[in-house]
């Protein structure tokens, strides 16, 4: 049976740390894969392992067995300052709009033909886990959007659909965070400002980890849960998806070029606030929980612009 590890980052006196979590622990990559596999640099980024990511399986699936087989306690994190995001500014972050049956269901909307794609800052909207989210004045209604997010590990450019999942390198948690009241301030012909809707600094709370794709055996059984202040909001399952991930990553890759890095947030099921009745929003104060099946645990706590975090 293959040792479960998955990757990410957390920071250290202010500086990012690669880390790989075996059993529940963490170990810095760059030291560990140095003195345990005479090889492998002091600074590494999981952009850069993922930029060549099947080599760099291979070398972290020998670091996970390496840690279990071994004395690795002089590698182990044992006090960090925060979680950041697990991949550092990727190039590209994708995502993905009614996308889950049940969601179209319950608000009339035809399925779409082919997926509803758009993108999302990916330098400045991704947040990393238990770090606060703060919520801009100028947003009104705040929502919360539980999803899979998928993580590409090759370059891919109009693959076919039967292929797409040998591209992923993993998954994590994401959640998919919206200013619902910018959604509703649409101009005919040009509809809505997406990035007014989803581009806030910080609207996509992701990790804390990537968990490799050969450790999840099937993406559309996953389930996800996410939570506000404990009670639960939404509770779907990927199977219940419009499109599969193989078929977003398949279209995705035919209006550009998929790259190693690239975050495609798979879109979100029933319970977001605004497709509930009577609707809901987020008040800032509040914490976000979301759990995807296998992959972890996400927590956003979140503050109001101008207060204390």
């Amino acid at each position: 049976m293959s040792t479960a590890w998955a990757v990410g980052t957390v920071e250290v006196g202010g500086e990012p740390l690669v880390v790989i979590e075996v059993g529940e622990h963490l170990y810095e990559v760059g030291r560990a894969a140095q003195a345990l596999l005479g090889r492998a640099s002091s600074e590494v980024s999981v952009l850069g392992l993922l930029e060549k990511w099947e080599p760099s399986t291979a070398k972290l699936v020998e670091l996970a067995e390496a840690i279990v087989n071994g004395d690795a306690e002089e590698f182990a994190v044992a006090a960090h300052d925060g979680w950041l995001a697990p991949i550092l500014h990727p190039r590209k972050v994708i995502g993905v709009g009614a996308n889950y049956k049940d969601h179209l269901d319950f608000a009339g909307i035809p399925y779409p033909k082919t997926p509803y794609l758009f993108l999302k800052p990916a330098s400045t909207t991704l947040l990393g886990h238990d770090r606060t989210l703060t919520i801009p004045s100028r947003v009104g209604y705040p929502d919360w959007e539980g999803e899979l997010g998928v993580v590409i590990g090759q370059r891919a450019r109009n693959i076919p659909v039967a292929e797409a999942l040998s591209f992923i390198a993993g998954y994590t948690p994401a959640n998919d965070f919206s200013a619902r009241d910018w959604l509703a301030d649409a101009i005919p012909p040009l509809g809505s400002d997406w990035l007014l809707h989803k581009g806030w600094d910080g609207f996509t709370p992701i990790g804390p980890l990537i968990t490799p794709a050969s450790l999840v055996d099937d993406p559309q059984a996953l389930t996800i849960k996410l939570s506000v202040d404990g009670e639960i909001k939404q509770d779907g399952s990927t199977s219940k998806m419009a499109f599969s991930v193989a078929e977003l990553i398949a279209h995705a890759s035919t209006v550009l070029t998929l790259e190693p890095g690239d975050v495609i947030l798979t879109g979100t099921p029933l319970g977001s606030g605004m497709a509930v009745v009577p609707q809901q929003r987020l008040t800032p104060g509040q914490t976000m929980v979301l759990e995807v099946e296998g992959l972890g645990t996400l927590r956003t706590p979140t503050v109001a612009e101008g207060e204390q975090a």
